[in-house]
């Protein structure tokens, strides 16, 4: 085999290794609540009342899912960008950006969080609903905040950016990502695709993957926070679910 089909070869090999790395999570976390969600469906159910369903009743399974299920791929995502020459730490920040990148994901975080107020409880007109269990809002500070945070933007914005841009394109390579990235969440109903065109935009402007892992974690922080009534001196208040 010669130098330059071995070259091709190489390079296939990290482009489909890209987006197994991205589909593999998207698809077993978007089958698994697939599952779920045959055990609540009734008939006439529309996809808002079954959506609403798998979250009241498996909402701490799928948290619990996005904790084991997520962390398993990052060493073939480390793996795989150290082959290609990439060292992923580097890719987060530097010492001399590191404030500014910092400003830039709590902004990131703060805008997408606006962004499903106002779709979810302004326009849909659902209430934030208030929760007291503190081992839940500790749970879901681990799953939403650090574990997605930080895996899911290596993956559905970090891979596409780093590892694909140079084959298909920058743009391709996003939607390739941020469709996954909304099909594993496919229970929000498409809000996904919206929160990480945000977080994609704000990364690509500074190259820096702690921009959208803090605004990624940051968004889900706030609606903890707003459910738990912290937010309550900004006017926003939860109510109890009846």
């Amino acid at each position: 085999m010669s130098n330059d089909a071995k070259t091709e070869k190489i390079k296939i090999n990290k482009y489909f290794e890209s987006i197994l790395i991205m589909a593999s999570p998207a698809v077993i976390i978007a089958l698994f609540i697939a599952c779920l969600a045959f055990f609540v469906h009734k008939g006439g159910m529309n996809l808002f009342e079954l959506t609403s369903a798998i979250y009241d009743k498996y909402y701490q399974v799928i948290l619990t899912a996005y904790i084991i299920v997520l962390p398993f791929f990052f060493p073939f995502a480390l793996k795989l960008f150290r082959t290609n020459g990439i060292s992923l730490f580097q890719c987060f920040t530097s010492k001399t950006n590191f404030i500014r990148d910092v400003i830039f994901g709590i902004l990131a975080g703060i805008i997408s969080y606006i962004f499903i107020f106002l779709d979810v409880h302004v326009l849909l007109k659902m209430p934030v609903e208030k929760t007291e269990n503190v081992f839940l809002i500790i749970f879901e500070i681990i799953s939403l905040v650090i574990v997605s945070g930080f895996f899911k933007e290596i993956y559905f914005r970090g891979i596409p950016y780093l590892l694909m841009k140079s084959k298909f394109g920058e743009w391709k390579s996003f939607l390739i990502g941020n469709i996954c990235y909304t099909i594993l969440d496919w229970p929000n109903l498409g809000i996904s695709f919206f929160l990480g065109s945000i977080w994609y935009l704000f990364y690509r402007k500074r190259g820096s993957l702690i921009i959208p892992i803090i605004g990624h974690g940051l968004c889900n922080l706030l609606g903890i926070l707003a459910r738990s009534g912290a937010l309550s001196f900004i006017g926003i208040i939860p109510v109890h679910n009846i």
